[in-house]
């Protein structure tokens, strides 16, 4: 004779409970996934509205903003990008009147003056008195070698008047105020005595 309670159901029972948690397990991984997967598309369409904004910024496009709803790090992102690519824009817009301010100051100066650039030793610039006094149109100054309007001098060396033009360069980036007295010569070959600075 026995005496005593059937284990059965007991054993059903945790038998149930364990299917029953890892379906609940299924469940919750796939929610995850799924969760997972609608926070990476929403991530990733907000960091490619900052990508095409930031491209377009690279393109010189400045008056590009980007929309972005929310007070998360993506969203402050977004406002932070919105405040550079304004203060760029009215920098851009400051920098242009300077330009245009310094166009007229060059343009209306009663001395001539050519822009050279340093590295190519080229003209990049000058303005109506210039012309007037190498006897050339700007289109004929500009890209011109910076030594074509010096007079040769017998006591020059090969090279030398390059070096020359060279260290007076050299010492005006220094900060020096640097004046030289050269003769140079018009495009028709009149030659005459110059202040360089």
């Amino acid at each position: 004779l026995q005496f005593g309670l059937s284990t059965e159901f007991l054993h059903a029972a945790r038998n149930k409970l364990v299917r029953e948690s890892i379906a609940i397990a299924f469940i919750e991984i796939a929610l995850s996934l799924v969760l997972l997967a609608l926070l990476g598309t929403w991530l990733m369409r907000h960091l490619a509205k900052l990508e095409a904004a930031s491209l377009a910024v690279g393109q010189g496009r400045f008056d590009v903003e980007v929309n972005i709803e929310g007070a998360d790090e993506i969203a402050r992102v977004g406002q932070a990008f919105n405040r550079m690519t304004g203060e760029i824009k009215s920098r851009l817009a400051d920098l242009g009147k300077s330009e245009a301010r310094f166009r007229t100051l060059i343009e209306r100066a009663p001395d001539a003056i050519l822009v050279v650039d340093a590295d190519a030793q080229r003209i990049v610039d000058a303005n109506p008195r210039a012309e007037s006094l190498f006897e050339c149109s700007r289109q004929e100054l500009l890209g011109s070698a910076v030594d074509r309007f010096y007079a040769a001098d017998p006591a020059d060396a090969e090279g030398a008047v390059m070096e020359r033009i060279r260290e007076v360069q050299r010492r005006a980036f220094a900060g020096e105020s640097v004046v030289v007295e050269r003769r140079v010569r018009g495009a028709r070959g009149r030659e005459f005595l110059a202040e360089v600075r």
